[in-house]
């Protein structure tokens, strides 16, 4: 069995001060200035960008990926392509009047043309709608169910481990890449409360069964519903005009190719490096395979391209021969000598050194998903400061730091506490914890019978808690209507303001949110 490590982090940088304001007063990087020289920035970014990978042992780093690593100058196509088939159709139904709105359902709007006479000649909108459902509901020749099956399985294996990945490694860091990070703020993403497409999707790749994958399912549908919302975002973002123009030179197309495979990354390949992080050694090739296949087929549902041979670009853009599609969880292209688990650990890397540079809006991003509670605020006026910066926002930091590393922890000023006896005491709470999500882990990897009964647990949670969601759902819309009318703010859930977020803080990652809340 792996030694379980006990080492507290360096809280060296912290000063042993009392005074909340101190606890930011540690070692930060400044964000580059115009002046700043290039040896230094390179430096700096050079840091940041091998902080996913300082917390691994060196057993546990992937094989040197250099040789496959994608440069600036080979990803930033990526960040000129949306989701051609989906952007096509919005684009067709726009010029005939028929504009997608925010509660239009794409597939009520495909089963109406199933009721049309034939003899009634179809749209172009129409016809592309038809098409786009019967190619989905169409497997690619490359899926396997019952690799998928496998794939869902280490999850539910691994799911203590792998949750504390995806909210500490890919949630919190991943918010945090300004180029993302614009989108989500001219959206109100992060307004409570959290979307039943994104719960409802992670819930069915991961515990519903493959089933629930499968063409014209509910993680099917619920995929596509998102990739509809992603669409519909970038098409509005790109309507913009005047100071609220969105700046396509600085930001690329909203919703790109990069930014979706990023997204899919962090929910593949940082869970397994988040899972050998805590379990202290490396899960098997066969089991990182599995998983990745399986976000493969997640990711190809919600429009990230995947073949050459799919006709998913627009005639404006680049054939898939000139700029081949990224297909992050695929096989090596024709002729590469590394193994498709290379190539992801390589690809986020790209990701990484290409958008990875954290800015102040960055900082508020990371610091607002660690301050989630459920608890609603006093009535009574207080300092929310002293209220969101409390002990389970530093233990949430620290955390993090030991997924993320202290480079890039620094540059999102991910504070220690600032009682020096307080640190002492979350460091022992955070190491304790460790050492029970290693074991748990650890047992998972080498107990075949007891896996097999953890697999079936979990699996039996997931679909409870799908339930209880959907039960609890639509008596929280409720509530959140009356109280934005009462502040006057209107009850379209899509328009949260400042107001509404301070009434309840409720996470945006529904699968850590209290489903009775």
């Amino acid at each position: 069995m792996a030694v379980i490590e006990t080492t507290i982090l360096d809280e060296s940088k912290v000063h042993q001060t009392d005074e909340p304001a101190a606890c930011y007063e540690i070692d930060v990087p400044k964000k580059y200035s115009v002046g700043e020289k290039a040896e230094v920035k390179e430096a700096r970014l050079s840091e940041l960008r091998g902080s996913f990978l300082s917390v691994l042992s060196e057993e546990q780093k992937p094989i040197d990926n250099e040789a496959f690593v994608m440069s600036e100058d080979e990803l930033d196509p990526y960040r000129l392509l949306g989701d051609g088939p989906m952007d096509s159709i919005l684009q067709l139904l726009h010029e005939e009047g028929k504009r997608l709105g925010p509660t239009d359902d794409l597939f009520a709007m495909a089963k109406e043309m199933e009721g049309l006479d034939r003899s009634t000649p179809k749209t172009p909108a129409q016809d592309a709608i038809c098409s786009f459902i019967s190619y989905y509901e169409t497997l690619p020749p490359w899926v396997d169910k019952a690799q998928l099956q496998r794939g869902q399985d280490v999850f539910l294996a691994y799911s203590p481990a792998a949750a504390l990945s995806l909210y500490y490694r890919s949630l919190v860091p991943g918010f945090s890449i300004p180029k993302i990070t614009a989108v989500l703020l001219s959206t109100s993403y992060l307004a409570p409360p959290a979307r039943p497409d994104q719960r409802e999707l992670l819930a069915a790749c991961i515990g519903l069964g493959i089933e629930a994958l499968m063409p014209c399912e509910i993680g099917w549908k619920t995929a596509i519903q998102v990739r509809v919302l992603h669409a519909k975002v970038r098409y509005a973002l790109l309507q913009r005009k005047g100071k609220r123009k969105w700046d396509v030179e600085m930001n690329g197309i909203p919703i790109n190719q990069e930014d979706m495979a990023a997204t899919l990354l962090a929910f593949s390949v940082n869970v397994l490096t988040g899972i050998d992080l805590v379990s202290g050694t490396s899960l098997s090739d066969k089991e990182k395979l599995d998983y990745l296949a399986l976000w493969r087929y997640t990711g190809w549902l919600l429009g990230i391209e995947c073949s050459t041979d799919e006709k998913t670009r627009l005639s404006t853009e680049p054939t898939t021969v000139e700029v081949p599609p990224l297909d992050p969880c695929g096989p090596p292209r024709e002729g590469a000598f590394h193994n498709a688990i290379q190539r992801s650990y390589a690809l986020l890397q790209s990701v990484v050194n290409h958008l990875g540079d954290p800015d102040e809006t960055s900082v508020q991003i990371a610091h607002h998903l660690l301050q989630i509670t459920d608890r609603p605020p006093p009535k009574a006026p207080v300092d929310k400061t002293k209220f969101y910066k409390n002990d389970l926002f530093y233990y949430r930091c620290y955390q993090c730091r030991r997924f993320i590393g202290k480079p890039l922890a620094d540059a999102l000023q991910l504070p220690f506490h600032p009682s020096p006896w307080r640190r002492k005491l979350i460091a022992m709470k955070s190491t304790f914890a460790w050492t029970l999500f290693r074991a748990y882990t650890i047992v998972a990897m080498k107990l075949p019978l007891v896996r097999k009964w953890i697999i079936q647990f979990h699996g039996r949670t997931f679909v409870k808690f799908h339930k209880r969601w959907n039960s609890n759902y639509q008596t929280k819309m409720e509530k959140l209507a009356t109280a934005r009318q009462a502040m006057g703010l209107g009850s379209s859930v899509g328009e949260q303001k400042e107001k509404s977020v301070e009434k309840r803080s409720i996470c945006p990652f529904a699968m850590i949110a209290n489903p009775d809340q």
